[in-house]
């Protein structure tokens, strides 16, 4: 069977060219038939989303349940199309795995190949042989990325894998039980600040909750990062938030159940919830109005697909910390 190779191939690749900025890298965005497996015939059809050298899918056209994707800095590819069944193969230089798309006439197919291969040329995926990344974890980060990426302000979300907190996301709605803000040291270590019942308001740091395995006591660990201007500032105000809260108890029962459902039912002062304590340090942060009561908020509040307003900046895209992606590498 004859695939027609685009111009992404191996032998290009190797050569490390410099990505060409003059590329058009226009959004395109269309209902898509993908598979991973054309043997069990089975083809459903996605809200595809082509943006900033990233291919999304989505499952509906709102685009508020993200699939997954690929993102072409992260991972190299290349592309083959069958214009007999007027479909596009994208294969990982890995050989590991491939995304299979099937359009409904040879123009989609081309239209698409095309706008798809100017955002490879443009990519790092182009520039450098990258391999060992997922080739559908669009919003996955591996722990080295997430460290270099971390600064004050940002947000952990995490979903735990004990009972009591899959019922606190049944009445919350929610994916998440527990939520962090980090604080990034001047030397550079990342910790996060957050409340729990048995240390209460506590500054932990990310080396020891690895080294420790406390990560395994959830099952989902989830990456935010808040984008703003003035960082200097920020983190000055974060120490002082600091200041004022480290050591504070922890606070959890039914007047905060009553403070999310009733308005003028207040938690017990000075105790906070971790979901509080995050939207006390938003407020402090200027990130949030302080006209809402922190304690109100709950952590899936601070998802990405919540109604959470910002005073100021914006909270990007959640990346899940997936502790098996290894760094992208360049192959010599």
């Amino acid at each position: 069977m004859n695939h027609h190779t685009l111009s992404l191939d191996l032998s290009q690749v190797i050569k490390l060219e410099e990505p060409d900025d003059d590329i058009d890298l226009s959004v395109k965005e269309g209902w898509v038939k993908k598979s991973t497996n054309r043997f069990f015939n089975k083809w459903p059809t996605r809200y595809f989303v082509l943006e900033s050298k990233c291919l999304y899918c989505y499952k509906n056209l709102s685009k508020t349940v993200l699939i997954g994707g690929i993102n072409f800095d992260k991972i190299s590819v290349f592309l083959e199309t069958k214009a007999k069944t007027k479909e596009l193969i994208i294969r990982p230089l890995s050989l590991q795995g491939f995304v299979l798309l099937r359009f409904k006439t040879n123009q989609d197919l081309n239209s698409w190949t095309e706008a798809i291969n100017n955002h490879i040329q443009a990519s790092r995926g182009k520039k450098k042989v990258l391999v060992d990344y997922p080739l559908w974890a669009l919003n996955r980060i591996s722990v080295k990325e997430f460290k270099a990426q971390a600064e004050s302000g940002d947000l952990l979300l995490f979903t735990s894998n004990n009972l009591a907190q899959s019922l606190q996301r049944m009445v919350t709605l929610s994916d998440y039980d527990h939520v962090g803000i980090i604080y990034k040291y001047k030397a550079g270590d990342i910790a996060f600040l957050e409340s729990t019942k048995d240390t209460g308001v506590s500054l932990c740091y990310w080396d020891d909750f690895i080294s420790y395995n406390w990560k395994d006591e959830y099952k989902k660990i989830v990456y935010r990062k808040l984008e703003i201007e003035n960082k200097n500032e920020l983190s000055k105000k974060m120490d002082e938030f600091i200041g004022k809260v480290l050591g504070k108890k922890f606070s959890f029962g039914a007047k905060k159940l009553l403070s999310r459902f009733a308005s003028g039912v207040k938690a017990e002062n000075g105790q906070f919830f971790c979901s509080e304590l995050v939207a006390k340090a938003y407020q402090e942060l200027e990130v949030i109005g302080k006209n809402a009561e922190a304690s109100r908020f709950w952590p899936g509040d601070f998802g990405e697909f919540s109604r959470l307003k910002l005073a100021r900046g914006r909270l990007l895209q959640e990346q899940i910390v997936d502790f098996r992606i290894k760094q992208s590498v360049l192959i010599n």
